[in-house]
């Protein structure tokens, strides 16, 4: 299978309750108010969703990200 270039990053937020995830070959639990940036090219899958989980996904470009990091690190943190 070819490749595709990267030109975004999945981004996954827990609002409330536990998701379960697979991210390649590992396993992480999402909980409350954590986060995961996931590359779209790898296989990925939830394999809990409970009802009490609130949750939500986002593709964000990378050209986003590259212009919010590229000023952050022009702005001095004090």
């Amino acid at each position: 299978m070819e490749k595709r270039p990267l030109d975004s990053f999945e981004f996954n937020c827990s609002i409330s309750g536990t998701l379960l995830c697979e991210i390649g070959s590992t396993m992480a639990y999402v909980k409350d108010n954590d986060f995961l940036f996931v590359n779209p090219n790898v296989i990925h899958k939830s394999l809990e969703n409970p009802a009490s989980f609130l949750g939500f996904a986002v593709l964000v470009p990378v050209a986003i990200l590259q212009l919010f990091l590229t000023r952050m690190i022009k702005t001095p943190l004090l």
